[in-house]
């Protein structure tokens, strides 16, 4: 499905926790490490965030992507549309965008009939039809790409901590910490045991969320 930001609903979200916080929008806009401008360009409409722009802004915020998502945003049935139209575009087949891809062609498939698929497939899919929106919409039911970065997301919300707590709590980088959640790097083992200090909980259980 494709995602469609509401606007209205994005600003209201916005505006109430930066209420609830004291934060005015440059404050918000620093938190979140992104421009005053760029964050007035989202809440008016004129564009929408990146992909690794969503979890800057949830992290802001105290939320996690999917709950953010959910608040503000509406989906269409029309990925596989987009993703038909991009493929035809290109002149490829499904098995030459699989290959295309580094994907299988089970994947492909998948994607192309509405099923949710991985994140990291999804940024593969979408990167070589050369189609951003797809990065998204592919996987929105499975926003991390593995059960482990979901489970430091939520560990950490549930404790009411930052990204950039979480991070100089265990002698890491902010960017670190968002690379474990977003899937992108593997949690080292010594880093493992320091999260499970942390947070009480081993963050390897994939049933404990």
């Amino acid at each position: 499905m494709v995602a469609l930001v509401d606007p209205v609903a994005f600003k209201k979200l916005v505006d109430d926790i930066s209420r609830e916080n004291g934060w005015s929008r440059s404050v918000l806009a620093e938190r979140a490490f992104i421009g005053r401008a760029t964050l007035f360009s989202w809440l008016s409409g004129s564009s929408t965030p990146s992909e690794s722009s969503w979890l800057l802004l949830a992290t802001a915020l105290n939320m996690s992507v999917e709950d953010l998502t959910s608040k503000i945003c509406t989906f269409d049935s029309s990925t596989n549309q987009v993703l038909t139209a991009a493929r035809m575009k290109k002149g490829w087949s499904l098995s030459k965008l699989a290959k295309k891809s580094n994907v299988s062609i089970a994947t492909i498939t998948a994607a192309s009939t509405n099923k949710p698929i991985r994140s990291d497939a999804a940024i593969r899919i979408a990167d070589a039809l050369e189609e951003p929106s797809l990065k998204y919409s592919l996987s929105k039911k499975v926003p991390y790409m593995n059960p482990v970065g979901k489970n430091i997301d939520s560990l950490r919300l549930s404790k009411g901590m930052s990204v950039a707590q979480v991070a100089s709590e265990i002698g890491v980088s902010r960017q670190m910490v968002s690379a474990w959640i977003r899937g992108n790097e593997k949690v080292p083992g010594n880093r493992v045991q320091q999260l499970n200090k942390l947070f009480n909980a081993d963050v390897l259980d994939p049933s404990i969320f």
